[in-house]
């Protein structure tokens, strides 16, 4: 994920980035994801081609493994062809222009004082209640900050997708998701949103979609990072005015 205000290590960019290298990055995002794409889709075929061969020569075992690799390699396919189809049409509609320029103006302010919470690679979706995420797979694109009494989320890669005063979100998080520490559900506007950082660790060490899939590596590392940060941004919620 391109890195726009600050990385989660806290480093600073070198200067205010100017509306062509924001446009330059929609372009780079939308190049790599459509080569991402072409690639597991070969992958499928050559997946489906295997499972084939393996049913007809009766290898239950290669075949479950065949198998098993398509479903995979299907799901990263879904996924990298919603985040690619999202940055094609912002660069097709003009709206990455618009947002590339809006940035550019941003960055040429004076910067305030730093921000109370600020982390990329985290996972934002609407909830029902009870906590259940509604349909579709969100990948760890969005850069949470709370800053100036502000809650705003930006998706990868510059498109922003809320700006709300803290003073009118509520922590409503449901029980079972408080035992895994992880995850915080918000009340905005009456509707509910889940700001999920347990993949954070992963992303930040440029895991693959596998390992990001199935948490593989260092589970326990994953959700201890997410359950930090996940207090942290609690934490910065409640002292801008957030309720409970």
């Amino acid at each position: 994920m391109p890195d726009l205000n600050t990385r989660a290590s806290g480093r600073q960019l070198d200067g205010p980035p100017d509306a062509e290298s924001v446009m330059q990055r929609y372009r780079e995002q939308e190049s790599r994801l459509t080569n991402r794409l072409r690639l597991l889709t070969a992958l499928v075929v050559a997946a489906a081609a295997l499972i084939v061969y393996a049913v007809s020569a009766g290898d239950a075992l290669h075949a479950t493994a065949a198998i098993t690799g398509t479903l995979v390699c299907l799901g990263g396919a879904a996924q990298t062809r919603t985040a690619r189809n999202r940055a094609r049409q912002l660069l097709e509609s003009g709206a990455a222009e618009t947002i590339a320029h809006h940035i550019a103006e941003a960055g040429r302010r004076p910067a305030g004082a730093p921000p109370l919470f600020a982390q990329q690679y985290c996972m934002v979706n609407r909830q029902f209640a009870g906590g259940r995420m509604q349909a579709g797979p969100v990948p760890p694109v969005f850069l949470v900050v709370v800053r100036d009494s502000q809650l705003a989320v930006m998706q990868s890669p510059a498109t922003p997708v809320m700006r709300v005063p803290a003073a009118d979100t509520q922590i409503a998080t449901p029980k079972l998701q408080r035992r895994f520490g992880t995850i915080t559900t918000l009340r905005i506007a009456g509707q509910l949103w889940g700001f999920d950082f347990s993949r954070v660790s992963l992303a930040e060490q440029h895991a693959g979609f596998l390992r990001q899939a199935f948490t593989l590596g260092s589970p326990r590392k994953s959700f201890r990072r997410g359950r930090e940060i996940n207090d942290r941004f609690i934490a910065a919620l409640l002292q801008s005015g957030a309720s409970r």
